[in-house]
C-alpha cells in the first residue's frame, strides 16, 4: 500500500480517489479548471486531463466516459471559436494542439488542422523557428502514424511530391541533434526561452526525457547514457526544496519506460560492492525481483578522512551476459539553522515586512518587529521581477501565534473598511488566492518584468517569541526559478 495524506491505499483505490478529484474540476461546458469551484476552463489543461484519462483507459482501468465524452466536446467547440479567428494562432499552438489531439487519437477528424501543419513545414521553420518541444512534438505525430493502419496524416506531414518518406523527419533529428549541449554532466536538450510560450510548459528536463524516449523508439544509442546521466544528475535542482515538477517526472518516467523496455535492463542480476578507502561497508544482490528496488547508504563525516582524498570504489560482480548497468547518486548534505536562513534571489526577488496599522492611509508606515497581543497589523510583500514569468507560486508563511485577517468576511470588513486601499494590491493581481492557517497562498498565471506589491492584515494572537519563515515565491513548472527572504525571529508580547 501507498501512504497519502493520513490513509494508506492501494493503488487501484489511489487511482480512484484522485480521478474523483479530476472529475470534480470539470465546469458545465466540459472544459477543466485549475482550482476547485473555478468556472474558467482552460484548453491545455482539458487537453492534458483528457489525455491522462484516455491512457488510463488504454491500460484497462475504467474512467467515466460521460465525463470524457464532455471533454472532447468542450474541446471541438473550443477548436471552432478558435480557428475562427486564424489571425492570432501561432506555429507553437498549431503544432501542441495537433500533438495532444494526436494522444488522442482524434487528430484526423480535424481537417483544418491538418491542411495548417502541412503548410508550416518548411525548412526555415524546421531549422530556425521551431522550438525544441515542437520538433518533438511533430516526431511524436510521425511515429504514432507510422505504426497506424491508416496512415493519412503521416503523409501529409511527411510526403509530399517527389519526396521521400523520411525527409522531414531526418531534417527534425539533425536539428535536434545540433540543439544538443554537453557538458561534464552528461547531454542535455535546452528550452529555447526565445521561443518559449507560457501554455507549452517547455522545460530543460522535459525536453531532455522526451528525446531519450525518441532515442529509445528509434533504437538509437548515441548519447543515451549522457541523456541519462543529466536527468539523474539535474534531480538536485538550484533550490534543494523542489525537485522535478509533475510534468518533468512524467516524461521522465515515459522515457526510462521506454529505454528499459529497448535495453532490458530488468534482466540483471549482478552484486554490486561498496567501499570507502578500500574497506567494504556494503554488498547489495541486484535481480530482477528488487530491480527497481531504490538502495540507500549514509556515511557518517566520523568516516571521512579530513585533507584528504576520499576513494568511493563500486565493485560490479556480473551473474549473467546482460548489460547489468546500474545508477548511482552521491552528495553531501548539511543543514541550515531556522535562525539563519539566508534570502536568495534566483530569477525572482522576493522582500516581506510587517507595519504598525497607520491612522490612515495618508500616515507613513512604520516597520514593526514586536507587537501586542490582538494588534492587528499590515503585512505587505514586493516582488521584483526580471524578466516575464509564467504560473507564479508565492507562499508567505506567518509566525505560529498569528491569523490571518479576511477582509472579505463582514466582521473584519466592518472594523478595518478604512483600511481596505491598503489591504488591496496595487500591482499584483492573482488569480487565485487561498488564506491558510499558516500562510498566505497566491498563484498568478503571468507576471511581465517589473515590482509588484500585495499587501494583507495579519492578527497577533498569542504571546511568545517566533520564528518567521521565509516567504518564497518560484514558477510552479521552472521551479530553478525562484526567490525566498531570510528568516528572522518575530515578538508578540
Amino acid at each position: 500500500k501507498y501512504k497519502y495524506n493520513s490513509g494508506e491505499y492501494t493503488l487501484d483505490e489511489l487511482i480512484s480517489l484522485n480521478l474523483n478529484k479530476i472529475y470534480a474540476r470539470q465546469n458545465y461546458q466540459g472544459g477543466f479548471t485549475f482550482w476547485p469551484y473555478s468556472s474558467y476552463a482552460d484548453i491545455y489543461l482539458t487537453l492534458y486531463v483528457l489525455e491522462v484519462l484516455n491512457n488510463l483507459r488504454n491500460i484497462g482501468y475504467p474512467i467515466d466516459e460521460e465525463v470524457f465524452n464532455k471533454g472532447i466536446n468542450y474541446i471541438n467547440i473550443n477548436f471552432n471559436k478558435i480557428f475562427k479567428d486564424q489571425a492570432i494562432l501561432s506555429k507553437k499552438f498549431i503544432v501542441n494542439l495537433a500533438y495532444r489531439l494526436n494522444n488522442l487519437g482524434i487528430l484526423d477528424n480535424f481537417l483544418t488542422l491538418n491542411m495548417m501543419l502541412e503548410q508550416i513545414l518548411t525548412d526555415d521553420y524546421l531549422h530556425r523557428e521551431a522550438s525544441s518541444n515542437e520538433l518533438l512534438d511533430l516526431t511524436s505525430i510521425y511515429l504514432n502514424k507510422n505504426s497506424s493502419e491508416t496512415g493519412r496524416i503521416q503523409k501529409l506531414l511527411f510526403i509530399s511530391e517527389n519526396t521521400n518518406l523520411d525527409k522531414n523527419l531526418n531534417k527534425i533529428l539533425k536539428t535536434l541533434e545540433k540543439r544538443l549541449r554537453i557538458d561534464g554532466r552528461g547531454a542535455y536538450l535546452a528550452s529555447d526561452n526565445s521561443l518559449l510560450g507560457g501554455g507549452f510548459y517547455e522545460t530543460t528536463v522535459k525536453n531532455t526525457a522526451r528525446y531519450l524516449k525518441l532515442k529509445s523508439l528509434l533504437r538509437d544509442d548515441l548519447l543515451s547514457e549522457k541523456l541519462i546521466r543529466w536527468l539523474i544528475y539535474s534531480q538536485k535542482r538550484l533550490n534543494p526544496q523542489m525537485l522535478f515538477s509533475t510534468q518533468d517526472s512524467i516524461e521522465i518516467l515515459n522515457a526510462f519506460y521506454e529505454y528499459l523496455r529497448w535495453k532490458k535492463e530488468t534482466t540483471s542480476n549482478f552484486s554490486l560492492e561498496i567501499k570507502l578507502n578500500e574497506k567494504l561497508i556494503k554488498k547489495l544482490d541486484i535481480n530482477p525481483k528488487n530491480i527497481f528496488q531504490t538502495f540507500e547508504m549514509n556515511i557518517p563525516l566520523s568516516e571521512i578522512k579530513l585533507n584528504e582524498i576520499n576513494l568511493l570504489n563500486l565493485n560490479r560482480i556480473k551473474n549473467n551476459n546482460s548489460p547489468n548497468n546500474f545508477y548511482f547518486e552521491s552528495e553531501m548534505k548539511y543543514y541550515l539553522s531556522n535562525k539563519n536562513v539566508l534570502a536568495r534571489d534566483e530569477g525572482f526577488t522576493i522582500l516581506k515586512s510587517f507595519y504598525y496599522l497607520p491612522n490612515n492611509t495618508q500616515t507613513p508606515l512604520i516597520p514593526a518587529n514586536k507587537v501586542k497581543s490582538g494588534e492587528v497589523l499590515l503585512a505587505k510583500i514586493k516582488i521584483i521581477v526580471p524578466k516575464k514569468r509564467f504560473n507564479v507560486a508565492i507562499e508567505d508563511y506567518l509566525p505560529a501565534g498569528m491569523e490571518i485577517v479576511n477582509i472579505n468576511l463582514a466582521t473584519e470588513r466592518k472594523i478595518f473598511g478604512n483600511f481596505v486601499d491598503y489591504q488591496s494590491s496595487k500591482e499584483l493581481f492573482p488569480s487565485h488566492t487561498e488564506f491558510r492557517d499558516d500562510k498566505l497562498f497566491l498563484f498568478v498565471n503571468e507576471l511581465d518584468p517589473g515590482i509588484y506589491e500585495y499587501n494583507y492584515f495579519v492578527r497577533a494572537l498569542v504571546k511568545g517569541k517566533y520564528l518567521r519563515l521565509p516567504s518564497q515565491v518560484w514558477e510552479m513548472y521552472f521551479p530553478e526559478n525562484f526567490g525566498r527572504t531570510n528568516s528572522e525571529i518575530f515578538e508578540i508580547e
